[in-house]
């Protein structure tokens, strides 16, 4: 016997129908199918089938289809080859064979196509899903429709359908099916309009067929659906792919896949699908702590409403930014038992002052919501004191994260012994902090900055942009790389320092800031506008300037785009292809003005639309003095891998490794600094062990003044192996961002090497990586090797041989991401492979 509910319900028994009469036997098979061979209590039956009242002979109803229905299954199927109906407290249960359900096959075949296409194998995604979309046969029991029902199960199996039908066309998209897509999905895009991956797959295959104005109707037709039924914008990735089109974007052009052939394993930092890693992440973390006043006891309606207004507070404050969560009581050992706890982390945010300072600010916020004679109002009437407190943890306080485990953190061992030691003193203040985090707010700059040396060839080279800008009156682009601690903003400070006769706007690019405010600083600086100015000052001044630069015809305009920007009357900005082209005419003309110079440092934390503007003012502005100078990690180039891209008047700098005689003359100078403003006599000479030390520092001179200030404070801190000092908060913070640019695999094979000592071998790492990343091991190591993160060395043949970390102290904080269950099975399997580790040694 076969049933089908995927379109109006069917049984067919020896290839003939079998009619199921009446709407209470019809939904009451539907809802034994759905949940076949499990037991569906009469309760829930009764629900589904009187959803907005129950009569009072429901029971009797239900109790008559179930015999019809028994009676049908009895008389269509030989007594051993039926399905049974059977009445199993507290309800019934369908007892039938799961692949009789067309369901059921949906399901197992749908999973199959996603499992192909997460794969990359195209025509195996295609064939399998459209397999299963074939089994529908019509909307999905029409019944529900008729009645005025709506099942969650139905929702379910709608919303598969859906996501099946996107993956299919996802597939076929990569096969280049385009003439039978087209209309498919206008028609598709047209009964879903809230299913934006609909629309943008419509929206990529208009503007590939040259129908860019119907592209970016569909785009128009999502965001009012969205927004009338609602209340929200489009996503990010969708408003990005609008102005991309705006842009006629080079990378919409890209051909898919061809002839269903597997991705192709790529090469650069970009990876296509995302890779879920088991590590443990250096972060910054607020545990929040709400108990009675002292003497007090908690009820259970207390303990309810106690938590209802602190998670309330904590939703609040954190916004966006933050996760945050209640934490099991039982994760802290030893903690009271009605005392809850909310665990907040930002997945933003690593281990650096600024995370730091943000967390701090949080914490003050939560508690300056609850005064000392704050309480809480029983439903009685009666107050219940209470106090809030609040421990921030940070450095070497570990979150484990796991696909298995979902995106949110969860507490290890390490953070519940920290938060339990500052929350559980009972001299504690409201607000307590671990000494990492202290350390992280209070990091000496010292009496004087370093001095600045060996950066001349990078000086001159910023020189020739500006002067190859000015002479040829043409726009400019130079980008200026470096790992943190390298010295881009030192070199753009300083540059700067030196410039006359132009106009010089620098901005500095922030971390988890909205889409707009990155274009609104640029602005700013041009303006000379401060971020808390009112807004008529602001308004004034935009108009003075505006009207000064451009004539009247152009200035209303221009003014438009730029206060909209700015958010001047208050309502959300809309970035279109014209707000890019009245900005890039405001900036054209302050450089037509005076020569501009525009700075803008960290440009890899900023939002998208800021390096998507740049290269848009670059592109389209002319015949005046521009020069961009923007300073960013290598990592730049993951998110924008075009950036700087086909521009005639384009290069960069890669600020390489300071010589050992320098690190060692910052050593020193930070270290006598660091000396001076403590008692006691200060050297004349650089002692012996600090310029052997300096070559260990891998030529960064942010690591060279910061192990000068620490050596000043401790000088035995210098041991044989420079790596396993302890190693200074602002060094530590740069390495665990440094990992954090790193694609999942790159990572992982960072974690698998970490866990050999010394020197490692491509074997040996792809002994210790799972089946599916032994094979690319070696491509991971080679990448890694080009960004400078590993050395390599030769055997005698000339082949790549050894492996070892460029600098010791990047695998000390590698290893401890490894969590210890994993460093134990690995290790294990390390100790078993002799032959494997007797290579990487030789």
């Amino acid at each position: 016997m076969q049933f089908s509910l995927l379109g109006s319900l069917e049984v067919v028994a020896d290839g003939r129908p079998i009619a199921v009469g009446g709407v209470q036997q019809r939904l009451a098979l539907s809802m034994l199918l759905l949940h076949h061979n499990s037991v569906v209590p009469t309760r829930q039956m009764l629900q589904a089938l009187w959803p907005d009242e129950v009569p009072a002979s429901a029971r009797k109803m239900l109790h008559n289809a179930v015999s019809a229905l028994r009676r049908l299954l009895e008389m269509s199927e030989p007594a051993g080859e039926r399905p049974q109906l059977l009445t199993q407290a507290p309800g019934y249960r369908l007892q039938v064979q799961p692949e009789s359900i067309d369901v059921v096959r949906f399901q197992r075949l749908a999973a199959q196509g996603h499992q192909a296409l997460a794969a990359g194998e195209w025509e195996a995604a295609s064939v399998r899903l459209r397999e299963a979309l074939d089994l529908w046969h019509g909307p999905l029991l029409p019944d529900l429709a008729e009645q005025g029902i709506d099942w969650p199960e139905a929702a379910v199996l709608r919303n598969a359908r859906l996501n099946a039908l996107e993956d299919r066309i996802e597939a076929d998209f990569q096969l280049g099916r385009f003439m039978e897509l087209t209309g498919e999905l206008e028609a598709l895009a047209e009964q879903e309009p809230l299913r934006e991956g609909l629309c943008a797959k419509l929206m990529r295959l208009l503007y590939q067929r040259g129908r860019q104005a119907d592209a970016l109707a569909v785009y128009r037709r999502t965001r009012e659906a969205l927004v009338d039924r609602l209340g929200l914008d489009p996503s990010p990735e969708l408003q990005e792919l609008e102005l991309a089109i705006l842009n006629h974007d080079a990378s919409l052009m890209a051909a898919p896949a061809a002839g269903g052939a597997v991705k192709a394993a790529s090469t650069t930092w970009s990876v296509a699908e995302p890779v879920a890693v088991d590590e443990m992440r250096w972060t910054t973390a607020l545990l929040v702590s709400a108990r009675p006043a002292f003497g007090r006891t908690l009820t259970g309606e207390d303990f309810a409403l106690l938590r209802d207004r602190i998670c309330a507070t904590v939703s609040e404050e954190a916004g966006a930014r933050w996760t945050y969560a209640v934490v099991d009581e039982c994760a802290l050992a030893g903690s009271e038992p009605d005392v809850p706890l909310w665990l907040v982390t930002s997945e933003l945010d690593g281990v650096d002052s600024a995370a730091s300072n943000r967390a701090v600010r949080l914490a003050r916020s939560i508690n300056a919501r609850f005064s000392p004679v704050s309480g809480l109002e029983r439903p009685d009437g009666g107050w219940l004191p209470f106090e809030v407190r609040v421990a921030v943890v940070a450095g070497e306080v570990h979150l484990r994260r796991e696909a298995r485990r979902g995106s949110r953190p969860w507490i290890s061992a390490d953070l519940a012994a920290r938060c339990r030691q500052l929350l559980a003193d009972p001299a504690a203040g409201p607000i307590e902090v671990c000494p990492t985090t202290t350390e992280a707010l209070h990091t000496p700059e010292g009496p004087e900055p370093p001095p600045f040396l060996c950066r001349d060839h990078e000086l001159r080279a910023l020189d020739r942009a500006l002067r190859s800008a000015r002479d040829l009156r043409q726009p400019h682009l130079l980008t200026v790389f470096g790992e943190d601690g390298a010295g881009r903003s030192r070199l753009l400070r300083e540059w700067a320092r030196g410039l006359r006769d132009v106009t010089l706007l620098s901005v500095a690019s922030s971390r988890g800031s909205d889409r707009v405010s990155g274009l609104a600083a640029l602005v700013r600086a041009a303006a000379g506008i401060h971020a808390n100015e009112p807004a008529h000052v602001v308004a004034a001044r935009l108009t003075e300037l505006i009207s000064r630069l451009v004539d009247s015809h152009r200035a209303p305009w221009m003014l438009a785009h730029v206060d909209g920007l700015l958010g001047l009357d208050g309502t959300p900005v809309a970035i279109t292809a014209e707000s890019f082209d009245a900005l890039t005419q405001f900036f054209e003309a302050l450089a037509r003005a005076k020569p501009l110079v525009l700075l803008v440092d960290d440009l890899h934390v900023a939002g998208d639309l800021v390096p998507a503007f740049l290269d848009h003012l670059l592109r389209y502005s002319g015949g005046v003095p521009l020069l961009v100078v923007a300073s960013a990690r290598p990592d730049l180039l993951t998110r924008h891998p075009s950036w700087g891209s086909g521009m005639v008047r384009g290069g960069s700098l890669c600020l390489s490794p300071l010589p050992d005689a320098v690190v060692a003359t910052l050593l020193w100078q930070s270290y006598r600094s660091t000396l001076e403003t403590r008692p006691g006599g200060t050297p004349e000479h650089c002692p012996e062990h600090l310029l052997a030390f300096a070559a260990e520092l891998g030529g960064n001179p942010l690591f060279a003044v910061e192990y000068g200030r620490m050596l000043a404070t401790s000088p035995d801190a210098v041991p044989a192996r420079p790596g396993l000092t302890r190693i200074p908060y602002a060094v530590r913070s740069r390495l665990e961002c440094l990992l954090d640019t790193l694609p999942a695999e790159a990572r992982a094979v960072l974690y698998d090497a970490s866990l050999v000592d010394g020197d490692f071998t491509e074997r040996a790492v792809a002994v210790l990586a799972s089946d599916a990343r032994s094979r690319q091991a070696g491509r991971w190591l080679r990448v890694l090797a080009q960004r400078g993160v590993l050395r390599v060395t030769s055997d005698a043949s000339g082949e790549t041989g050894r492996y070892s970390f460029a600098d010791p102290r990047l695998r000390e904080v590698t290893r401890g991401r490894v969590p210890d269950d994993v460093r134990s099975r690995k290790g294990d399997l390390l100790k078993g492979m002799p032959r494997v580790l007797d290579a990487a040694h030789r």
